[in-house]
């Protein structure tokens, strides 16, 4: 029965699903099976509490508030100057942790832009994680992989923007 599964299994058994994966478009039934199998096999957040792939939830706490003291950043973000953030040692967030969940929010931005947050210590992906206007106030739920030095980064595309960071929660070591 699949509550006597253990997490490896799980995983082996999926692993398994994924190396077959052309085959579940051979029709609507093969489709339907593959991601019920699947969907019995990873669940991530749920099942074994030891589960590296569970997210371990956190009250949340503010890391970073780019309007005052809270982070170190002094200021704001402007385009074409990344900064960084340690994550990790800090706000329940373990060293080693390999991911965090945050709520990432913009607020007074002088353009109309987006906001990218990315594991920190490579180049800025050319993605978006927060789009947003002039002057606007918007947050989004971010899941970013934690870069070198325990440090998540952060970039705006065009113009400057205050940023709020409250993580969450985090993906354990594995």
């Amino acid at each position: 029965a699949r509550q006597s599964w253990t997490t490896a299994t799980a995983r082996a058994l999926f692993d398994a699903l994924i190396v077959n994966r052309g085959a579940r478009r051979r029709s609507p039934a093969h489709e339907r099976m593959f991601w019920l199998l699947a969907g019995f096999c990873v669940r991530p957040g749920f099942g074994d509490p030891n589960d590296p792939a569970r997210i371990r939830s956190l009250a949340p706490t503010r890391v970073l508030d780019s309007r005052g003291p809270v982070g170190g950043w002094g200021g704001r973000l402007a385009a074409g100057a990344p900064r960084s953030l340690v994550v990790t040692g800090r706000a329940g967030v373990p060293t080693g942790a390999t991911a965090i969940v945050a709520n990432t929010t913009v607020t007074g931005s002088s353009a109309n832009s987006f906001l990218t947050v990315h594991p920190a210590g490579g180049a800025v992906p050319n993605a978006s994680n927060l789009n947003f206007g002039v002057g606007e106030t918007i947050a989004n739920l971010v899941a970013v992989k934690v870069g070198a030095g325990g440090q998540v980064g952060f970039a705006t595309a065009v113009g400057s923007t205050d940023v709020v960071h409250d993580v969450v929660g985090y993906f354990a070591p594995t």
